[in-house]
């Protein structure tokens, strides 16, 4: 699996990492919880990533260098949805290097 995604939040261009969750971490959000990664004074939040496929329309040859078009992905947001197949990590500053400390982390260590 590709390791990055390029996106465009608000019209400016970005890579966002990408991770495949765990059966663990799917289930931590499926009962309401957050996940995320603190890294380097970055807080990385997940979104789900969801691959889909366009169909031509009648008059459209989405064959030869259009055919890359025809596959594409949409997002699920604020929390990953179900079945999103990846995760899309959106990096934000640290509360913690802000001097605001979290009530709760649960920590896992990614493989």
């Amino acid at each position: 699996m590709k390791t990055t995604v390029r996106v465009r939040p608000h019209g400016k261009a970005d890579t966002h990492h990408k991770v495949r969750p765990t059966p663990v971490q799917r289930q931590l959000v499926r009962s309401g919880a957050t996940v995320c990664w603190i890294s380097k004074g970055t807080v990385l939040i997940p979104y789900g990533g969801h691959p889909g496929t366009y169909p031509a329309r009648d008059g459209e040859d989405w064959s030869g260098e259009m055919a890359s078009w025809a596959k594409d992905w949409k997002i699920s947001h604020p929390c990953p949805a179900d079945g999103a197949t990846w995760w899309g990590l959106v990096p934000s500053p640290c509360p913690a290097s802000a001097g605001v400390t979290p009530d709760f982390a649960l920590l896992s260590r990614s493989s």
